[in-house]
């Protein structure tokens, strides 16, 4: 990790007062640091192994109801201080936007929000060398598979602080681990290929290397000989892995931006049955080493388990502070539920972690912004979803099933139960 002369809380309150300087109403900042180690095998031997260090802050600034974003690598003293400069003076010539702004103060998170979600020590190339060899020939052990397309391991940490002029600052860590490979199976001259992939904080809570390639071949072989259907009405079954851009659709047209604009097919079915009744899709910040778990939203507001679908029922809206100004709702702040930039308003009652099935989003190692993300990480066990994560796929694309295992759920994210 960085070797920082000045402690990075330091260098984002002294980021901030140079914006202040510059002319700036309100500003806010983040300094994130991430290294990791990732191999590639092929045909049995080591084909690559990459090395990542790398150091960025972001900052936004505000003049009057203005704002403007700018990142950069640099942070020496005169790098930050023309950073915002740059920042202030492109604030001053946008077009206005009259729901821009931080958070008030008396609506921040309180308390200590800095958190260590660090899981797996770091791990040799070596070791991942080994477990990637281990799936790819597990894989290749399948009757049929012909070739393993890609099969990679790596391991991933970061490392975040964030601060705003209206007084929030906190720090997150986080950790972890993953091995994915995606096999090639072909019959009759027509080629299939399928995948499984695993992100977690720690390598134990996911299968064995050997199950993981065993599983990727078996799914591809599973495909060979599919044929189309004619016209007719039938029950579609999704694959359970689509499960995460079902939700993600959902997560999109009941976003603030969406519902602000007028845009959602959502937009006027607040309270109605979008879902089957005994579906509930939920929320949940506080699984302890989740990959998603935080203690804030992307604005510095408090989080919470959110029920956002109730018995089939549309409960909420994912609202950020400007979608939520501009929909009425900043004057309500007891009614709004807030997590990663998105306030949700008529929060569900509580429900009981023993009635919830969770369903949860691969990372990719990385600790995002969460003001980036809606869903983040990955893994389960005993009714709990698991999630692998496909190398060629986006966060909304990765899920998977639950499997029976002795071990406690890791990993945070949108619980999606049906009765």
């Amino acid at each position: 990790m960085a070797d920082f002369r000045i402690p990075p809380a330091d260098l984002l309150a002294g980021l901030i007062e140079q914006c202040r300087k510059a002319g700036a109403d309100a500003a806010d900042a983040r300094i994130g640091e991430a290294d990791g180690v990732g191999v590639a095998v092929r045909d049995g031997k080591l084909e690559s192994i990459e090395r990542e260090e790398s150091v960025s802050v972001a900052l936004r600034c505000f003049y009057g109801k203005r704002q403007a974003h700018v990142s950069s690598a640099d942070l020496s003293p005169d790098g930050l201080k023309m950073l915002a400069e740059r920042c202030v003076a492109m604030a001053k010539a946008v077009p206005e936007d009259k729901y821009c702004g931080l958070p008030d103060a008396s609506m921040l998170a309180a308390g200590d929000l800095d958190m260590d979600l660090s899981g797996e020590p770091e791990m040799p190339a070596e070791a991942l060398e080994e477990r990637a060899l281990a799936a790819e020939a597990a894989a290749l052990a399948v009757p049929g598979i012909k070739t393993v397309a890609g099969c990679g391991a790596s391991w991933n940490r970061s490392k975040r602080w964030v601060a705003a002029s209206n007084g929030f600052s906190a720090c997150k860590t986080g950790s972890s681990t993953s091995l994915g490979l995606s096999a090639v199976a072909e019959k009759d001259g027509k080629m299939e290929r399928d995948y499984d992939s695993w992100s977690v904080r720690f390598s134990n809570n996911m299968p064995l290397p050997e199950d993981i390639g065993k599983t990727a071949g078996e799914r591809t072989i599973a495909r060979l000989g599919a044929r189309k259907l004619g016209t007719r009405k039938a029950a579609v079954i999704y694959d359970r892995r689509v499960s995460a851009s079902l939700v993600g659709a959902l997560l999109g047209a009941i976003s603030g931006p969406s519902i602000a604009r007028g845009v959602s097919y959502l937009k006027d079915r607040m309270g109605d049955q979008v879902f089957a009744k005994g579906v509930y899709i939920t929320d949940d910040p506080f699984r302890e080493l989740g990959m998603g778990s935080r203690s804030h939203d992307g604005e510095g507001l408090p989080v919470r388990e959110t029920h956002l679908i109730e018995d089939g029922r549309l409960t909420t809206w994912l609202l950020n502070t400007p979608s939520a100004k501009q929909l009425g709702l900043e004057r309500s702040p007891a009614k709004l539920c807030v997590r990663d930039g998105l306030t949700r308003c008529v929060p569900a009652p509580e429900r009981h972690a023993s009635q919830r099935v969770r369903t949860t989003h691969a990372g990719n190692g990385n600790e995002p912004c969460p003001v980036d993300h809606l869903v983040e990480g990955h893994a389960a066990q005993e009714g709990f979803a698991h999630q692998p994560m496909r190398p060629d796929a986006s966060l909304a694309q990765r899920l998977e099933v639950p499997k029976h295992q002795d071990r406690p759920p890791e990993a945070p994210g949108l619980a999606v139960q049906v009765r």
